[in-house]
Parts: C-alpha cells; sequence; structure tokens
C-alpha cells in the first residue's frame, strides 16, 4: 500500500498523551481507502476503513458535472 503521511498531530493519545498523526492510504480496483491514526509515543493504532467516504467524494463531483453540463 502506498499513501499519504499527515505529520500534522491529530490528537493527543488518551493512553500516553503522545501525539497522534494519520496516514492516508488509496489502493485497488475498485478504489478503497483507509485511515491509519499512530500514536508516535505509545505505538498504539487505529485502521479505519473510508472506503465509503470515497464513494461520497466521488458522488459529490459527478452531481457538480451535472450541474456544470446543465447550465
Amino acid at each position: 500500500m502506498g499513501g499519504i503521511y499527515l505529520d500534522v498531530p491529530a490528537f493527543k493519545c488518551p493512553v500516553c498523551g503522545g501525539d497522534v498523526c494519520a496516514e492516508l492510504d488509496i489502493w485497488g480496483k475498485p478504489k478503497m481507502m483507509s485511515v491509519i491514526f499512530k500514536c508516535h509515543g505509545c505505538g498504539r493504532f487505529a485502521e479505519i476503513d473510508a472506503t465509503d467516504l470515497l464513494g461520497e467524494a466521488q458522488d459529490y463531483f459527478d452531481d457538480v458535472l451535472e450541474r456544470i453540463e446543465g447550465e
């Protein structure tokens, strides 16, 4: 998997107080997306499936295109 690592703390880890940052991964056919939040202090992480969010973004841009073409 490839992705974009955001080196901006999203929030503080409630376990150790370390900075939790995010990595965005988009891969596969059909496209899948996940966000991995990882603590720089204790190393705990959570992987969140964000494929629905990717679909919502695609729907939004399809709607905008239809509005532009309809003008």
